[in-house]
């Protein structure tokens, strides 16, 4: 027999409304949806009742109500912190800080991850809760002790009076680094973390 191949047709959901895409695709002829991605486009098609064949939600909504039309396929952040926990500890490190925001999601992945990490017998080292009101330059620096080494620079200086070649050690109790943020915030601290010497 030969093998039936579908016929795919893909649509650009940044052009236009999702509920107006969906309802092209379904005049279209399609008999199986993939898609949408974003969490929000979801919710607008449960929330209008669009679903009338089978869609493949390529994320996932906590509390999205039955409907015998949606599937959900996506990684949640909860298996992520799980898995990098697993992962992290397989790969041979033990000792480990916890960067995250001070949010509920953040609060949440850090529990998660915390559990995991010492359930394989690792050890949390410390935890940092990142906010808009707290200066990421000194909390980094803080956390890794450079704050520290730069005061017994300083201290050195004014008992030796003189110039001292000084390069900052950062703490060494740390293998591991695992960052709980948005994007944004994200491409914030990691440059930060490797200007104290956490590359």
């Amino acid at each position: 027999h030969a093998l039936h191949v579908p016929k795919l047709k893909i649509y650009d959901t940044s052009n236009q409304p999702i509920d107006t895409l969906y309802d092209t695709a379904i005049n279209n002829g399609a008999a199986f949806v993939i898609g949408p991605l974003l969490k929000p486009n979801i919710q607008t098609l449960l929330n209008d009742d669009k679903l009338s064949v089978p869609t493949l939600a390529l994320n996932t909504l906590t509390d999205a109500p039955r409907n015998r039309y949606l599937f959900q396929f996506g990684l949640s952040p909860i298996d992520e912190a799980v898995q990098a926990a697993n992962r992290a500890s397989r790969d041979g490190y033990h000792h480990a800080v916890v960067i995250a925001a001070d949010n509920d999601w953040g609060k949440t992945l850090t529990t998660v991850f915390t559990q995991t990490w010492q359930n394989n017998n690792g050890t949390i080292i410390d935890v940092l809760k990142t906010n808009t009101s707290k200066n990421l330059s000194s909390s980094i620096a803080t956390l890794l002790n450079i704050n520290k080494a730069n005061a017994q620079y300083h201290h050195l200086k004014r008992v030796l009076h003189q110039r001292i070649r000084f390069i900052p050690r950062r703490r060494q109790d740390i293998d591991f680094i695992y960052l709980i943020e948005q994007p944004k915030e994200a491409r914030q601290i990691v440059p930060l973390l490797k200007y104290n010497f956490a590359d």
